[in-house]
């Protein structure tokens, strides 16, 4: 059984994280966008159910609950609580293993480099320098493609339908990619 140690807001007014007395995910986050989703989570199938839930985020031991425009944290925190503990189970996988802090150089032409390793320094950069930050807040990014020199991305968690996610976090996931991957590379929400 797990059970919420602290309720906490997020700078999303329609999101707050939960934090658990056990993990319930590893590093990699888990993210459930809407019902059709939920299968194989309890959790996020009984909080779906509500009509109320429009997201669930699982990170380590924390549980991001984002809820509807018309849902009130006032009327539906102790049903929430409620279904977390009786829903949300240990996780039982082995630690991940945590990439090496060090940041290496962006390289001289990203663009020039084969699909696969333009995936993988978006995504390590994406690891290092945003996930942390947005997970210290109950939220998180997906990059959802790669075309030409755009890559898209789609915010999972509080940050799903975060006020400022259209501006400062963008901007914030902007100056990281620039930093880390290429100058020349954009930024687009999915």
């Amino acid at each position: 059984m797990v059970n919420v140690t602290k309720v906490l807001e997020t700078p999303n007014p329609k999101a707050r994280r939960f934090r658990l007395d056990l993990p319930v995910a590893g590093r990699s986050p888990v993210s459930v966008r809407d019902a059709a989703h939920a299968e194989g989570i309890p959790a996020a199938k009984a909080l779906f159910s509500t009509g109320f839930v429009s997201s669930l985020f699982l990170l380590e031991n924390s549980a991001v609950v984002t809820l509807v425009p018309e849902g009130d944290w006032e009327e539906l925190l102790p049903e929430i609580t409620m279904t977390l503990e009786e829903h949300l189970t240990p996780w039982s996988g082995a630690r991940e293993a945590a990439e090496a802090a060090d940041e290496p150089a962006p390289p001289a032409n990203f663009f020039a480099l084969p699909f696969p390793e333009q995936l993988r320094l978006i995504e390590r950069t994406l690891d290092l320098k945003v996930r942390p930050g947005l997970a210290a807040d109950g939220g998180g990014a997906e990059m959802t493609g790669l075309e030409g020199k755009t890559v898209y991305i789609h915010y999972t968690g509080a940050c799903g339908n975060c006020p400022s996610a259209g501006s400062t976090t963008l901007d914030f996931l902007r100056d990281a990619l620039h930093a880390g991957v290429s100058p020349e590379l954009e930024v687009e929400l999915s």
